[in-house]
């Protein structure tokens, strides 16, 4: 069956022991949901359609308000660390690893490092054992709820400075976000020793051309109190506000009207401490996980946990390691190693960065969506290590 309109649940039995707006039912085993069509003195609780299932399977809930199935943001619990030093994704930045721990770089897939100067912060990788991705010290520690898989976090190296870390959503995947309401959640903690650390968090648009967003979003950091300066086409579509953090991992949210004439959408999370009575300290740490914006307007989002490779897949449309060495073939008096990804990437990557290669003379790239070619002249071509960027 399908019931269109505004419809009502009523549960067989006490499971809600309260029926206060805003308080929480929890469905017992075997409890039984009566649907009925919204009525006098009925809440709207958001739902669009209800469509029965097949006999004995439930039903399914479509075109509703239901937070954890629509994440515009990719890697939100930075799981996926292709550009670490040594492979094992579970490496930090520094200022000594490759890539630097600098202001405007790319670190954990998808993740801009934004900083008031370079290295301001290390930024790490913590996790559940996973496999041969052995965290270390940094595997499963006692702060990460049971939920979260994985986390980052940034530890100060340069005190009294602003820092943060942003997403640039592709525009194709803003089209649906454009007029609504929108969530923005996130879980994050501090040290237990630290206090009175704060943080901020806005949803920026970007009006100038579709997916060619300036590289540095900020122009200027401004004093402790005062929103970074965005450049030119990027507004704030929120005031951000101060949000104290603490030694528990817990959900912040706060909700967006995303207008219709964005191109793109950026998601800036940052601690705006810096010069004023509070400051930050050197040692200092942020911990974050679980970002995630959707459609609609939720009070308590729950985390959109999707298997790792997907994830990897997304995050390989934008960045691609192609980890190993790739031997090519002849053609002629030269040589050329074909490195393919496993889609499609969003434009012509850039060929960024090697470890080993056979020869650079006569070197040559011939990039396209789904490959990247180097071409040599050696008749024995490998390359090691190639990495391509498509990113935003």
């Amino acid at each position: 069956m399908i019931i269109e309109g505004q419809v009502f649940l009523v549960l067989n039995g006490t499971d809600g022991s309260s029926t206060d707006a805003g308080d929480n039912v929890l469905f017992e085993d075997g409890t039984k949901i009566k649907i009925g069509s919204g009525g006098a003195g009925s809440e709207n609780m958001g739902f669009g359609r209800i469509t029965e299932a097949n006999t004995g399977a439930g039903v399914i809930i479509e075109d509703g308000l239901m937070s954890g199935m629509d994440n515009k943001i990719i890697n939100g619990n930075f799981a996926v660390n292709q550009r670490s030093d040594d492979q094992s994704e579970t490496a930090s930045y520094t200022a000594a690893s490759t890539p630097a721990n600098s202001d405007d770089t790319y670190l954990f897939d998808r993740w801009k490092l934004l900083s008031d100067g370079n290295d301001i912060v290390d930024v790490h990788s913590y996790g559940r054992t996973m496999g041969s991705r052995d965290f270390g010290g940094n595997s499963g520690p006692s702060w990460m709820p049971a939920e979260t898989s994985f986390a980052m976090a940034m530890d100060v190296e340069t005190a009294n400075k602003k820092f943060g870390q942003a997403q640039f959503i592709e525009s194709m995947n803003c089209n649906d976000l454009r007029g609504r309401v929108c969530t923005l959640s996130w879980k994050a903690r501090v040290r237990n020793s630290q206090t009175s650390t704060s943080i901020k968090a806005a949803v920026i648009g970007w009006f100038g051309t579709s997916d060619t967003i300036t590289s540095d979003i900020i122009s200027a950091w401004n004093d402790e109190g005062t929103d970074p300066t965005l450049v030119t086409n990027a507004e704030y579509l929120n005031e951000p506000f101060n949000i104290l953090l603490n030694g528990t991992m817990q959900t912040y949210t706060i909700n967006v009207s995303i207008p219709t004439g964005i191109k793109n959408v950026i998601v800036f999370i940052w601690n705006d401490m810096s010069n004023g009575d509070v400051g930050t300290t050197v040692g200092d740490y942020i911990f974050l996980s679980d970002v995630q914006l959707e459609r609609g307007e939720f009070n308590n989002p729950r985390f959109q946990n999707e298997t790792y490779d997907i994830t990897e897949r997304k995050c390989h449309r934008y960045y691609y390691k192609a980890i190993g060495t790739h031997y090519g073939q002849v053609y002629g008096s030269q040589g050329f190693v074909n490195t393919r990804m496993s889609h499609p990437m969003r434009v012509l990557p850039t060929v960024i960065r090697y470890s080993a290669i056979r020869t650079t003379t006569g070197l040559a790239y011939y990039q396209t969506r789904v490959k990247t070619q180097v071409l040599m002249s050696h008749t024995s071509a490998y390359i090691s290590n190639l990495e391509v960027d498509a990113e935003l």
